[in-house]
C-alpha cells in the first residue's frame, strides 16, 4: 500500500511541504509552524499563532481584573455615601435635639 503525498506551501515561511493525504495536523519541517490541513475538495491550512491566542486570553484576564476592580470601587463608593448619609443624619439629629435637651 503506498502513501500518498499532497504539496502544499506553508502559510508562514512559503517553503513546499509534501503532506500524507488525509493528514489532518502537521508541523512544517522547514520553520516548525503548527498548521492544520482540512480536505475539502482541496486542501487549505489554518496558521495557528499560538501568540496572538495567549494575548487574547491575557487581556482577556486583563479585562476581567479591570472589571473586578471597578466592582469593587462602585460598592466602596456606595459605602461611603451611606457612611456620609448616617453622619449627616447624627449631625442634624445632634443639631434638633441638643438643644431641646439644653433648655430643660
Amino acid at each position: 500500500m503506498s502513501v500518498k503525498l499532497v504539496s502544499l506551501k506553508c502559510p508562514s515561511c512559503g517553503k513546499a511541504l509534501s503532506v500524507e493525504r488525509g493528514a489532518e495536523n502537521v508541523f512544517c519541517t522547514y520553520c516548525g509552524t503548527p498548521l492544520r490541513v482540512e480536505p475539502r475538495n482541496r486542501f487549505s491550512f489554518h496558521f495557528f499563532n499560538e501568540a496572538k491566542i495567549r494575548k487574547a486570553e491575557a487581556n482577556e484576564k486583563i479585562r476581567m481584573k479591570q472589571l473586578e476592580m471597578k466592582e469593587r470601587e462602585a460598592k466602596r463608593k456606595r459605602k461611603d455615601q451611606w457612611i456620609a448619609i448616617a453622619v449627616a443624619l447624627l449631625f442634624a439629629f445632634a443639631m434638633i435635639f441638643i438643644p431641646m435637651l439644653l433648655r430643660r
